[in-house]
């Protein structure tokens, strides 16, 4: 490519790598020609999947699914509403949370802003503030958690908008009840907060905050929901986002038109009300979470508390040497080499038999490093 090509893009492209999920079970199969078990556990999946009555409500619609769907989630929209004591006008959808993150930034971030940024977290933000124009501001966690007063410290006169993923992706961690207060009282009226909290309904620590009650307040914050991680619809694609209506109103006019289908707010509707799936899911999380830790720990291995359905954990090995070995006896999971941790890797939660595989095949393929 010459130079006059090069010319043509979008300036900040150049310092942008496209993201790289968890390798799928179907390209694994593919490239190493495996015809055994795979268990996949990188990507923060369900591995329960949806609720049933989700299942059913969804194939119920599929006969109209040659129709748009509903722009504005009428019904989500007044559903979820109800369930968190706000107004329909709180609410924005996108298809998935990682539509919402450029929408919010796009309707926030000029060129020239600064966005901080706690790293490792999610890499949606970067990207989204760079193609805004906007300037990142990294800021590295301590003891893998975000501290309020490392972003404090952080805030100058050109800050529009602040990242919060709590928990945090990768680590699990959260900043607490307190923490997010103090941020929230210390920052300057025009600051922005969002607070992506994905993997909110995990979350069993007493000290985590309730971001709504700062939301009812109207303060400047923004919560980012999901409905991939504990009610299994991420195949289907629906996020939503929870601000002041006059924050709505602006984030309306740039939002996809059509940006969550019929089926899945079809399903959404029936998985927000069935909770005994719900309590199954959850169940099975916190019963692998304690077998993963104590299998970990028989192994060694030192591992980042979680308050999230995956675990940081440090192997002792480069996943370059490890994570190919992992993959030839049919487990996939995260390595933390994007993050800038090559020992570690992110390790999804699974249901019992999975996590027993993955404990298995972790145990024989370190004692080949030995």
């Amino acid at each position: 490519m010459g130079q006059e090509d090069k010319n043509i893009f979008r300036k900040g492209l150049a310092e942008l790598t496209p993201y790289i999920p968890g390798k799928p079970v179907e390209e694994v199969r593919r490239e190493l020609g495996l015809k055994g078990r795979i268990v996949r556990l990188a990507s923060n999946e369900n591995p329960i999947g949806p609720s049933p009555k989700a299942i059913a409500r969804m194939k119920g619609v599929l006969g109209e699914v040659n129709f748009y769907p509903n722009g504005g989630c009428f019904e989500l929209r007044a559903a979820l509403a109800e369930r968190h004591a706000l107004t329909p006008g709180h609410f924005v959808f996108g298809n998935g949370v990682d539509n919402l993150i450029p929408l919010v930034v796009n309707t926030f971030v000029n060129s020239g802003d600064e966005v901080i940024i706690p790293i490792p977290s999610f890499a949606a933000y970067r990207t989204s503030t760079v193609i805004a124009g906007g300037a990142p501001v990294e800021v590295p966690l301590r003891d893998f958690q975000i501290h309020g007063e490392d972003i404090c410290r952080a805030v100058g006169p050109k800050t529009k908008m602040i990242f919060i993923c709590n928990p945090n992706n990768p680590t699990g961690t959260i900043m607490p009840a307190g923490d997010l207060k103090s941020l929230l009282t210390a920052l300057p009226r025009e600051v922005v907060v969002v607070m992506d909290e994905a993997y909110y309904e995990y979350v069993g620590h007493p000290c985590y905050p309730d971001s709504l009650a700062h939301l009812r307040k109207n303060e400047n914050v923004i919560i980012l929901r999901t409905f991939s991680k504990i009610f299994g619809l991420a195949g289907l694609r629906l996020g939503y986002g929870m601000a002041r209506p006059d924050y709505v109103t602006e984030m309306e006019k740039i939002r996809e038109p059509f940006a969550a289908n019929r089926v899945v707010q079809a399903g959404a509707l029936e998985a927000l009300e069935d909770y005994e799936h719900i309590c199954f899911v959850k169940d099975v999380h916190e019963k692998g979470k304690q077998v993963l830790y104590r299998g970990l720990e028989d192994l060694g291995i030192d591992f980042v508390p979680t308050e999230a359905n995956f675990i940081f954990a440090d192997l002792g090995v480069d996943m370059e040497c490890l994570f190919p070995q992992l993959l030839k006896k049919g487990v996939v999971i995260r390595p933390g080499t994007a993050w800038g941790y090559p020992a570690f890797a992110r390790i999804t939660i699974g249901t019992p038999d999975q996590n027993k595989f993955f404990l298995d095949q972790l145990a024989t393929v370190l004692k080949e490093f030995q």
